[in-house]
């Protein structure tokens, strides 16, 4: 302690600011540019993601079942659902 007695606090020095360029903006803000698709781009990407969507569900349910099994946990009945539109 008595080493830094001598020492005198300096204060802390705010770096210079300077304008910001489109490289210093955070990424977010860069994909405020970007247009939203059309109404049919748009359909095809939330289909698109439903279904990818659906897929990882799947795939998720499959690995839990599978870990169970080597586990020696019971292993529920894989349910499965069918929706039917009329």
């Amino acid at each position: 302690m008595r080493r830094l007695e001598g020492h005198r606090k300096r204060p802390i020095q705010k770096p210079k600011q300077r304008p910001l360029t489109d490289e210093d903006q955070p990424r977010g803000t860069s994909l405020l540019k970007w247009e939203i698709p059309d109404s049919d781009e748009l359909d095809r990407l939330l289909r698109c993601e439903a279904s990818l969507e659906r897929a990882l569900d799947r795939t998720l349910s499959q690995l839990e079942r599978l870990q169970r099994m080597r586990l020696g946990q019971s292993v529920p009945p894989k349910l499965e659902v069918q929706h039917l539109l009329s």
